[in-house]
């Protein structure tokens, strides 16, 4: 079986009022996207659209992170999964045992 790799990263140079930004691959919530603005991460000023699309979504800014005539700026977008698991699976008899199995692996 051949496992294929995803890219989780997207890199953009910020045009002058840009305010849309594109991230191809998929999330589950919105707080498994990290926004970078060259090397600093921002948690604020945007919004993530797509989550749970295969194809991803859209981070959308409220006001452009490059004003006109300021210095360039590198935007990235960056799946993050957290480490923990939280899902308590239940006894392999279960009748939901396959359905949880299939659920907690494919958020990997």
């Amino acid at each position: 079986m051949t496992l294929s790799a995803s890219t989780a990263v997207d890199r953009y140079a910020a045009a002058e009022g840009q305010i849309l930004f594109p991230y191809t691959f998929k999330i589950l919530d919105a707080t498994h996207l990290k926004i970078y603005e060259n090397e600093t991460e921002v948690t604020t000023g945007f919004s993530v659209s797509g989550v749970g699309s295969d194809t991803g979504g859209n981070v959308t800014y409220s006001t452009a992170p490059r004003a006109v005539g300021a210095a360039a700026v590198t935007i990235t977008c960056k799946r993050a999964l957290p480490l923990d698991q939280p899902d308590d699976l239940p006894s392999q008899r279960s009748a939901s045992f396959g359905l949880m199995v299939y659920a907690a692996l494919s958020a990997l």
